[in-house]
């Protein structure tokens, strides 16, 4: 038996690659939901089209979220905060000038992130023990499992797609405008050094017969259709194989070595009763806060600086000097 940690990405995608290896994966998470109101009302919205939806249902769906030009104090989904819920209580941690936050949710903070999905570039990673060269097999197991938005643009020369038939978000209309213009603009851009293309992100888009994004504008709130990717839907697939095992409610504390190969240690996270499981061999994907703390305390290293890498992204304003028309529709 092979034990994995956390339902993230990281999670489901370990599980499902030792899976399709032949082998028995039972995984365990400490698995906070969505409160069941909240999601018997999301589902019913998902049962119809966003024409039929009531101002009191996009209302809830919005709940808590007060997006500004300052941006939003804590992304929740659904108008909840579940990712975050009971960190404090089990994972306490002091935090100052810093965002990085860890989850016990099911499908850990998938469930809020930004779908962005652009590979590392050579220069992005140097210094790290793994190449760009490395990752390409793996950066299209996670585009496959994810599933990709995106076009073939010029963006490709410096981050290669990793996907054979990406479908394609359409643009809004300020979007459009400025890409037409950078796009007259290409060579002039390119010689001073800036490339552009469409972003990259893992949300279905219609293709063919399959359903996908029908540009309902809720996507900072929650999609009601589930189309933003969320490792929970993969979970939920896994749960249909014969050889895998999904274990709630379970804090991992430690992990010791034996002779059979591994112990692991923790306890039930309503109960606090605890527990011990041995496997052949244990996969730590908690998320990077849970993950260094649980190999931290198996190998008794306290009072130790620990430096996290961190990929820097920002955004950066421009103005318009065409309107693009109503453009909260």
């Amino acid at each position: 038996m092979n034990l994995v940690i956390g339902s993230g990405p990281a999670g489901v995608a370990c599980a499902k690659a030792l899976l399709d290896r032949g082998r028995k994966v039972r995984l365990l998470d400490a698995g906070v939901s969505l409160e069941p109101a909240r999601a018997a009302w999301i589902a019913g919205m998902s049962a119809t089209a966003p024409a039929a939806w009531t101002p009191e249902q996009i209302g809830r769906l919005k709940e808590g979220t007060d997006a500004s030009a300052k941006g939003i104090p804590l992304k929740l989904i659904y108008g909840s905060d579940f990712p975050y819920r009971e960190c404090d209580e089990h994972l306490p941690a002091d935090y100052e000038n810093v965002a990085l936050r860890p989850s016990l949710a099911k499908g850990g903070l998938s469930n809020v992130w930004g779908a962005a999905m652009l590979p590392y570039t050579e220069q992005d990673i140097a210094g790290w023990p793994v190449s760009a060269a490395g990752l390409a097999r793996h950066y299209q197991a996670a585009a496959a499992l994810t599933g990709l938005s995106a076009r073939h643009d010029d963006l490709e020369k410096f981050f290669p797609l990793y996907h054979d038939e990406p479908a394609a978000l359409n643009l809004s209309r300020q979007a459009q405008w400025f890409l037409r213009r950078m796009e007259h603009h290409r060579d002039r851009l390119a010689a001073a050094g800036i490339h552009f293309g469409q972003a990259r992100v893992a949300v279905r888009a219609a293709q063919g017969s399959q359903p996908g994004c029908v540009y309902c504008g809720l996507c900072l709130y929650g999609c009601p259709y589930g189309y933003i990717y969320n490792s929970e839907s993969t979970l939920r697939e896994l749960q249909r194989h014969p050889n895998f095992a999904y274990q709630p409610d379970t804090v991992v504390t430690h992990v010791e070595e034996t002779a059979a190969g591994a112990s692991l240690h923790g306890y039930h996270r309503v109960s606090r009763a605890p527990f011990t499981a041995d496997a052949a061999r244990v996969f730590l994907a908690a998320g990077v806060i849970p993950t260094t703390r649980i190999l931290l305390r198996s190998q008794s290293l306290y009072d130790q600086t620990v430096r996290v890498k961190d990929s820097q992204y920002f955004l950066f304003p421009l103005a318009l000097l065409k309107s693009g028309g109503d453009v909260a529709r």
